[in-house]
Order: structure tokens, then sequence, then C-alpha cells
């Protein structure tokens, strides 16, 4: 069973949610959303463990389908933090339209995804990508900046691919995070946001506080995305960076050398 990232196992049940049917998919069969006793970081209680949910997104497909256009605030907003001429990594790119748009604007991106379908499709169009993920594939390089939108709600292994997310970065890097937002949801579509495949719901605290032992929080904003058709979905973003402590050690090292 999960523990909450702060460490804590004790947690209250807020809904659990049986499925009748389910088709062939690997996940199990009922959705049971809990609340942390200690922080209040609510998340789904699973036995599904992080290996069965990559081996459920690598079939995923869906993300490739949807080619509407990057939302041109949160372009504006990760390009205030890339150098010209800077470098990009976009974790979980999966139809790389964020990282297409941002290619146009001359920064030197790089995708990374599960969905072969998704990495072949951006290699072709000349927009590299990696195929696989931070839990799976070695990767010794650093970006300026590394972006990861609408992937963390999907993430049972939180603090350990936070921990690896950290390692993408530059010590002078910026790493932008956006996610859905709980404090926001509303019930026009009953229980929509409570699903299998977002097993974390994330309120601003719980998000700064995730990535706290990592990084500090620079930048915070709440947004709306306009779904096909007409809704709008809410969201949080926050741009996190090193304390200025890691940059000077990193920095004298480098003098050193």
């Amino acid at each position: 069973m999960r523990k909450c990232f702060c460490g804590s196992d004790k947690h209250t049940t807020i809904v659990n949610i049986p499925l009748a049917s389910f088709d062939d998919c690997i996940l199990q069969r009922n959705i049971h959303v809990v609340q942390c006793d200690s922080c209040g970081f609510t998340f789904n209680q699973t036995h599904d463990t992080q290996i069965i949910y990559d081996s459920y997104y690598s079939t995923q497909n869906e993300y490739f389908m949807k080619s509407s256009p990057p939302d041109l605030d949160v372009v504006a907003a990760i390009l205030k933090h890339t150098p010209r001429d800077g470098s990009l990594l976009d974790v979980g790119c999966g139809g790389g339209q964020l990282i297409t748009r941002l290619k146009e604007d001359g920064i030197r991106v790089t995708g990374l995804d599960t969905s072969r379908v998704c990495v072949d499709s951006l290699n072709a169009k000349g927009v590299p990508c990696i195929h696989g993920s931070v839990f799976t594939t070695p990767i010794d390089e650093q970006w300026d900046v590394v972006t990861c939108c609408h992937v963390l709600e999907h993430i049972i292994d939180l603090k350990y691919f936070v921990s690896k997310l950290a390692t993408l970065v530059k010590p002078s890097g910026k790493l932008y995070i956006e996610v859905p937002d709980s404090e926001r949801y509303t019930a026009s579509t009953p229980f929509q946001d409570y699903n299998l495949e977002h097993v974390n719901h994330f309120t601003r605290e719980s998000l700064v506080a995730l990535f706290k032992p990592f990084m500090k929080c620079v930048e915070f904003s709440e947004r709306n995305i306009e779904l096909a058709d007409g809704s709008l979905y809410p969201a949080i973003y926050c741009v996190f960076e090193f304390p200025r402590a890691n940059n000077y050690v990193h920095d004298s090292k480098m003098e050193m050398d």
C-alpha cells in the first residue's frame, strides 16, 4: 500500500468507488481516495506499483491524438525562465505540442515519453525525443529548463520521481511543474477528477512541500485550461530552482577543478 510522500502511512478514506467493468485494463478495479492524516495530501490508495503504471502508460497513445496548440500563457511562462538558445527537456512530452512550439522560438528541446508512438512521431518531425522514463532510462545530461506538465498526478513513486527530476536540471536551471488544481475541482461531472489515472490530487501547498527537500518555489500561478467542449479545467503551476547555496558550492568546485 502507498505511503504519503511525507512518510506517513496514516490516512482517512475520502471515497471508495468500485468499478463494475473495466475491459482489459491492468490497473486495479476500484478508486480509493484517501487524505494523509499528517500533512493533508490527497491521493489514491492502491496496490498497483509504479512498474504496473509504467506498463499501462507505455501502451496509451491518446496523448498523441491531442494536437491542439499549447497555451500561449504557458509558453510565455516557460520562455521567461529559459536562456536565449537554452536547452529544455520536457518529461512526459506526449504528442510534443509544447516542445514543438518552443523549438520554433530557438530553444534546443528534447522530449522524454513512455509512448513509442509519440516518440517515433516527434523524431520523424525532427524534434528530438527519448523513449523511456526517469525511472528506467539512464540520462546523464542536464538542461537549463526541465518541464513536466500534467505528469505528477499520474505518478505512484512521487519522491523518487521528483529526486530524479532534480538531477536533470542544471545548477542554475529551472523546473516548471504543472498539475490539476484539486482545490478547484467541480462536481459538474461527478467524480470525474477521481479516476485510476490521476492518483495524486495537488494543492499549491502540497506541490511546494513535495519539492521542498530538493528545490524551492520561486513562482506560482493558477490557470484554466480550455477543453475541446469549451469547459475550463483548473490547473496550477510552480517554477522551482535550487537554493543559492547549491549554486555557490557548484561554482566553487568548478573553480577548483
